[in-house]
């Protein structure tokens, strides 16, 4: 006869390498939807939406399917070798979208296909993982029964026995609060399951980019069907009848899919350079810890080269018509540009253009430091020249205007890509423009190009653009522009510096020994810098008179979402809709709303909570919209540190697993403590949530407070990742149990309430990203957030005694 801890080590061992393997499958589906939805912060969100909607459905579907059932060793490995499957058929399906969606090259992918891109590559895969709770808990369960448990049927292994059986377990009459060892599976299997994807999110940014995604899904996966195959020869939970069959046909696919890995990359990779669009062959492909980088041109006869971050065009060098000469123009809005820091343009133009003006020290930056190096790289000799006489920095250009010593430049002239992601609108926030603002000595130049419309631009279009001017003045009083496809801004804290005056210019020109002045006339600059349009522009934006609204900032990115949704409904196709096109004014609209009118749908949690309580619905119903409210909360604070972490380092490429691992730790940590909590005798699932709840809302209200601290430490935002799970994973013991009631079998109990967590993190991760962070804040949301938990609370403290 087994020993008690050996079943429970085993069973841990299956829920734990479980855990790592749908984590590591869950990163590299998310890396390869941020790379096909060129790196959008909304693709983590609908991202993780799609993850956590599968995992309930899954959960849901698998609770079912357990019902009255044996689950044993062979039924583990065939539904983790499923899982392996399903995450390479996303990856095939997200390398392969633009070809799939008919998306021409220079386009991007439409709302509607960006919505059927995140649930058909990413939904399998959670599918199968969501199953995964009631399988491996009913498992685990019966492995912890043994012979003396629950009663034995022979050729079909442990069973969970009867429904009378089960609740003289109990020990109390139908209709009491759920106890002891109904909630035990589910809940053990959430902690242990959790602190395996933490272990996953720990070893994503060490693994992805190293190995191919389908080798690490092929690996993990194999490595997880291990630990119930050894189970099952040590003579726990071993496989009967078909079970045997279906094990062994898990293993098999297990080992085709590590030997046909390196075919299945060349393949799919292969396929998804072809359908990127840009001039010339792409020769080579790199994973940073910003962005996955391609890289076109280069080759013998071929002098341009291309970058492409996340499929969008990052960099192109040489570029003497397009950048090289906006920057010979810009420059001259300087007297004398001695120190220039250059971000985002050509490097070898930069130099070369710089040094013509007089400048004698030149710094090369960009958002993704590895952008530069890689350019310096593909260029030829002479290219690669230029770019040696400046200096190049080894961080991104933020955290160096961050960093730098004050008055260090002339002249800082950024040129990022269009703020259509949080990682490029770093660089046009209120406090970018206070940072360069520091970074400058007195009399200097910000030069900031602001893609902007050809024609008239659309409301969204404006909307960004008055927001960026509105951040931009907080620190420069002066603020000109030059029009264009692509506007450029000029602005300092010196009103004699910038000037549209064509006679000024050209003597300015005619100063510098490095030009010839010839080739600058007066009439150059009056071409260059029309006095009309340029007197038109700076009134639709605000320049001279600031226009109400609200201002671009870093945990306020409204330029970030207004810019998104115009490329989006304007230019983009691939299932694109009609809808894609009133979302800006829906954004409006619901920007228009004060911050508190959104508690009051909270209401509708402790009066429906009442309400199912006196009419004697199933508790199941109840615990399941209170998990929605606590899994809804917890993935809404999630995203919000995921967007700060994006802010602060600009690598959530690689610190989305970092923090979801911190995440699913502290998920794992809480649910521990949730499940010792629940062993002391006079524990009572109601009374237990209404102190976790209100724990809850009081750690939030700390959060609000320290927000600006957070913010501002990658370390603290991880540390408050691993609370936001702990707060999370805390109540998921007392839910379980609260669902249990009425004789619920305890893996039916724990599909139950982890559908509602996931179908409530769904929502929140949504509604977070896509409307609340852009209009109200960080700090403003999370004060919601805790006003969510806060009425949790007074939900369930409402049904006590009640009947």
């Amino acid at each position: 006869m087994q020993r008690p801890w050996v079943a429970t080590v085993a069973s841990d061992a299956c829920s734990f390498t479980a855990g790592t393997a749908a984590a590591i499958a869950q990163v590299v589906l998310v890396r390869e939807l941020f790379g096909a939805l060129e790196g959008h912060e909304v693709s983590v969100a609908l991202s993780l939406g799609m993850w956590v909607a599968g995992i309930a459905a899954g959960a849901l579907a698998g609770g079912r399917a357990v019902r009255g059932r044996t689950i044993d060793a062979g039924h583990l490995v065939a539904a983790l070798a499923l899982l392996a499957v399903a995450a390479l058929g996303g990856l095939a399906l997200l390398r392969d979208a633009r070809a799939l969606l008919e998306v021409p090259r220079g386009t991007s992918i439409g709302v509607g296909g960006s919505v059927l891109l995140a649930a058909l590559g990413v939904g399998p895969t959670a599918l199968v993982t969501g199953a995964l709770l009631p399988l491996f808990a009913q498992a685990s369960r019966e492995a912890q029964a043994g012979p003396e448990g629950p009663e034995q049927h022979p050729g079909h292994g442990a069973r969970v026995g009867s429904r009378k059986a089960r609740q003289d377990r109990k020990g109390r009459k139908e209709g009491e609060e759920g106890h002891g060892e109904l909630r035990c599976a589910p809940a053990r299997f959430y902690a242990v399951d959790a602190l395996g994807t933490a272990a996953g999110g720990a070893l994503a940014p060490f693994l992805v980019g190293w190995a191919p995604a389908s080798r690490l899904v092929a690996v993990f996966a194999a490595v997880a069907a291990a630990a119930p195959a050894v189970a099952s020869w040590a003579g726990l939970a071993r496989p009967r009848g078909r079970s045997v069959w279906l094990g062994g046909a898990g293993l098999a696919v297990l080992a085709a899919i590590a030997l046909l890995s390196d075919p299945f990359e060349r393949v799919t990779q292969a396929r998804r350079r072809e359908a990127l669009g840009v001039a010339g062959t792409v020769t080579n492909t790199i994973e940073t810890p910003y962005q996955r980088l391609d890289v076109a041109g280069g080759n013998p006869g071929q002098s341009q080269v291309t970058i492409l971050g996340n499929g969008a065009v990052v960099a192109v060098a040489p570029d003497p018509y397009g950048a090289g000469a906006a920057l010979d123009l810009l420059l001259f809005q300087h007297p004398a540009p001695r120190a220039v820091l250059i971000v985002g343009s050509s490097p070898p133009d930069a130099v070369r253009v710089a040094t013509a003006h007089g400048a004698d020290e030149v710094t090369l930056g960009d958002f993704d430091p590895w952008v530069t190096a890689t350019l310096r790289e593909a260029l030829g000799p002479g290219d690669r020249a230029w770019i040696d006489r400046g200096r190049r920095l080894g961080i991104d250009a933020r955290a160096h205007l961050r960093d730098v010593a004050a008055a260090s430049y002339d002249v800082v002239a950024l040129f990022p890509p269009e703020p259509l992601t949080a990682l490029a609108n770093r660089f046009y926030t209120r406090e970018a423009f206070r940072d360069a603002a520091r970074a400058l000595r007195p009399g200097g130049l910000l030069v900031l190009r602001l893609p902007w419309s050809a024609n008239v631009p659309d409301p969204a279009t404006l909307a960004y653009g008055r927001s960026v001017v509105r951040a931009m003045h907080t620190s420069f009083p002066r603020v000109s522009v030059m029009p264009g496809v692509d506007a450029l801004l000029f602005a300092s804290r010196d009103p004699d510096v910038v000037t549209l005056d064509p006679d000024e210019l050209a003597a300015r020109a005619s100063g510098r020994a490095g030009l010839d002045s010839r080739a600058y006339p007066p009439d150059f600059f009056a071409q260059s810098f029309p006095a009309e349009r340029s007197a038109k522009l700076a009134a639709t934006l605000g320049l001279e008179r600031v226009l109400p609204g609200p201002m671009n900032e870093d945990l306020r990115p409204v330029a970030y979402l207004d810019r998104l949704l115009a490329h989006l409904a304007r230019r983009s196709t691939g299932l694109a809709t009609k809808q894609a096109s009133r979302l800006p004014g829906v954004l409006a609209a619901l920007a228009a709303l004060p911050a508190w009118a959104w508690l009051l749908p909270l209401l509708i949690v402790p009066l429906g909570a009442r309400v199912l309580r006196r009419r004697g619905s199933p508790s199941g119903m109840e615990a399941g919209v209170l998990a929605a409210l606590v899994g809804g909360t917890g993935m809404a604070l999630e995203l919000l540190l995921l967007v700060a972490y994006q802010v602060d380092t600009g690598r959530l490429y690689v610190g989305y697993a970092v923090l979801t691992g911190a995440f699913m730790l502290g998920v794992a940590g809480g649910a521990h403590a949730g499940t010792r909590l629940g062993e002391r005798p006079e524990w009572r699932p109601r009374a237990a949530l209404v102190r976790m709840e209100t724990t809850a809302g009081i750690a939030l209200l700390a959060v609000w407070a320290a927000a600006p601290w957070i913010t501002a430490s990658a370390g603290l935002l991880v540390a408050t990742s691993v609370l936001a799970g702990l707060l999370t994973g805390l109540p998921f013991p007392a839910l379980a149990g609260l669902a249990a009631t009425r004789g619920r079998e305890a893996a039916a109990a724990g599909a139950w309430v982890m559908a509602g967590d996931n179908l409530g993190a769904c929502v929140g991760a949504l509604v977070a990203t896509i409307v609340l962070l852009p209009t109200y804040g960080f700090e403003t949301v999370v004060l919601l957030l805790a006003g969510a938990r806060a009425s949790g609370a007074v939900g369930v403290r409402g049904t006590i005694g009640t009947s």
